[in-house]
């Protein structure tokens, strides 16, 4: 009588606990990830990754874009060097018989092996300033198998206006707004066209003149790569300052180009 009393009595203590004080028991077919949960957190994890993945991707493409743009004006500041040096008249690398390079070397006639790129001398091996990280086959080894290719070819084409000895009073366009070199269009063009495995680029080889061998001005399959970063590139000036432009600033039929010094 006495135990059967204080059992019910553990009995109805216990009934009239708060329900949040009950012995709570863990259910074991709960105890992990459903299914769904499971695919949701990859789901999230995968997203997040391909965002961090695209912004790695183009901070990396910028940080190549600043290193190209940095060389080249510290190539620039070579350029200049030389201009004090030698009463304002650029590198000469070719040999003409007149200040119209564009009459002499109309059809191609004066594209024997020369002196090279100035470039080269501003960009050795040592430094590498000339070779843009943003290339990827700068000293283009398919250059090699061409005939007629140039030698020492970098991530950059010199204006050829500028190879023949020019000097910085015949520019009467405005060396701040004349193009003395560009990058220079390589085997991995997306178009799939041959590369400019020149040293120099012909601004006067267009669609105007009926003796150019090719139009080195084309946007797409000319000698110069027109949009190695983000649908720009960078053009080294006359004055000794270098920027990103579009191609359609620098150049369009009939309208601009700057790649005219006189």
């Amino acid at each position: 009588m006495h135990q059967t009393f204080h059992a019910n009595l553990g009995a109805r203590s216990v009934a009239h606990l708060p329900q949040d004080r009950h012995p709570r028991l863990i259910n074991p077919a709960r105890a992990g990830f459903t299914l769904v949960e499971l695919l949701t957190v990859t789901a999230v994890i995968s997203i997040l990754a391909s965002i961090i993945g695209v912004a790695l991707g183009n901070a990396k493409g910028a940080a190549k874009t600043s290193t190209c743009l940095f060389n080249l004006r510290q190539m620039a500041i070579g350029v200049n060097t030389y201009l004090q040096d030698y009463d304002d008249t650029y590198p000469q690398t070719k040999v003409h018989g007149s200040l119209q390079p564009a009459v002499d070397d109309a059809n191609g006639s004066l594209e024997n092996p020369d002196r090279g790129s100035l470039l080269n001398a501003l960009g050795s091996e040592t430094t590498g300033i000339a070779d843009c990280p943003s290339d990827p086959d700068p000293d283009d080894v398919t250059c090699s198998m061409l005939p007629g290719a140039r030698p020492g070819v970098n991530s950059y084409s010199v204006n050829a206006y500028f190879i023949f000895g020019l000097n910085q009073g015949q520019i009467a366009n405005g060396v701040a707004s004349t193009i003395l070199a560009a990058e220079r269009r390589n085997s991995y063009a997306s178009n799939g066209a041959p590369p400019n495995c020149d040293v120099s680029y012909h601004p006067w080889f267009n669609t105007s003149n009926p003796e150019a061998p090719q139009n080195d001005m084309d946007a797409v399959a000319g000698a110069l790569d027109t949009q190695r970063h983000a649908g720009g590139s960078n053009y080294m000036f006359a004055d000794g300052h270098a920027g990103w432009n579009v191609w359609a600033q620098t150049y369009a039929q009939n309208r601009v180009n700057l790649h005219l010094p006189y």
